[in-house]
């Protein structure tokens, strides 16, 4: 089962299929509709959305069977997959027209930083002066190197020893400097009282905080980083080379430019105790004005999550050679896909959420089972 993506989304009232459209800031300029037709069992619209995670997890990957095109139109099938993309069946690809990633490359690119701006007033709200932070590096490390799902790319085994190469570095790291790790692996502590896997609570406490990806893939750059920043936190990084056009410009330590782990120690205790070289590390949160400040935002911009159905609709738009005035609810109609009656009950979540989806793709954490509705 799958179901069809719009950008003007806010959908109020129950009963029959309408059209709704979302207003304010996140309204997209081109025209691209959500329409659900709780009715008769089908949906109308462009492009249907697929859960790439079903392609991997399972006993033969990449052999998902897809629905049959409807006879009356043709339904652009995009495939949404955000973990390494070196995990996904390369002989799954070719079924979809669109792929919808984290990589720069993708057709429509679906970064982890959820919305620039409020990434922004999170992270300045939450710089405070070293005293008030009592613990010197943070690291939240929640799986320990167990197999996973993989697809014909990046096997298992190389996935399993980055997460346990991760769990290493911050033992080791924790040998020579003071390290408050949480989670699963590598745990030498508690989580504050009340704040049991609160990971922003916990970075907030934490002059630097580890963000060890589990991939090198290109453009693979998770919630990890974001994390550290968003906490007020220096960040503490490993990941490919690429991870350095995502960090905010003099933000961020970088693993790889220490050839030992007692050198990045040694550095990270000189930092720690000159309060300039510290304060210098957070200056991207206030200082817009500072080198390479504003290519990062417009890269960050281009790639925030809370913008990606606009994104996607351009992209169709594009792809049919339409203005955005010619972009109407005519071309809309002419487009149609069959769906399971058991997903008409998906208006109601939206319902029943109160909630303009203004900045998630998905919200299977806010309406119990919307994800097993869109992508069983």
């Amino acid at each position: 089962m799958y179901v069809l993506l719009g950008v003007r989304l806010c959908l109020g009232g129950r009963g029959g299929g309408g059209v709704t459209q979302a207003q304010g800031e996140q309204a997209c300029q081109v025209g691209c509709t959500f329409i659900i037709d709780t009715t008769g069992g089908h949906i109308i619209g462009d492009i249907g959305l697929y859960l790439g995670d079903l392609e991997v997890y399972r006993r033969d990957p990449g052999r998902r069977a897809l629905p049959k095109p409807v006879a009356h139109g043709h339904e652009l099938r995009a495939v949404v997959f955000r973990e390494a993309e070196s995990k996904f069946p390369v002989n799954a690809w070719s079924k979809y027209h669109v792929n919808i990633t984290y990589s720069l490359g993708a057709h429509v690119t679906y970064g982890y930083l959820d919305d620039f701006r409020l990434f922004l007033e999170a992270a300045a709200f939450s710089v405070t002066r070293p005293e008030h932070r009592p613990d010197m590096v943070g690291a939240v490390v929640l799986r320990c190197g167990q197999r996973g799902g993989g697809g014909g790319g990046q096997t298992d085994t190389d996935m399993m020893d980055r997460r346990r190469a991760r769990a290493k570095f911050v033992q080791d790291l924790s040998h020579l400097v003071q390290v408050k790790s949480y989670g699963e692996c590598a745990k030498n502590a508690e989580w504050p009282a009340g704040r049991a896997k609160d990971k922003l609570f916990a970075m907030r406490r934490c002059r630097f905080c580890v963000a060890y990806e589990n991939s090198h893939d290109q453009d693979y750059v998770t919630e990890k980083l974001f994390d550290c920043l968003r906490a007020g936190a220096i960040p503490i990084v490993s990941a490919g080379s690429h991870i350095r056009q995502f960090a905010p410009p003099s933000s961020a330590i970088y693993i790889e430019d220490f050839s030992t782990v007692e050198r990045l120690a040694a550095h990270l205790d000189s930092v720690d105790r000159d309060p300039a070289l510290l304060a210098g590390y957070t200056q991207w949160i206030h200082t817009t004005d500072m080198p390479g400040w504003a290519a990062w935002q417009r890269r960050m911009l281009a790639t925030e999550a809370s913008a990606v159905r606009c994104r996607l609709c351009r992209f169709v738009a594009k792809g049919k050679g339409l203005t955005e005035d010619e972009w109407s609810m005519d071309e809309l109609m002419a487009v149609g896909s069959v769906r399971s009656r058991e997903a008409a009950s998906i208006s109601e979540c939206f319902v029943e959420c109160e909630f303009c989806l203004r900045s998630v793709l998905f919200v299977q954490d806010l309406c119990s089972g919307f994800r097993r509705v869109v992508y069983g």
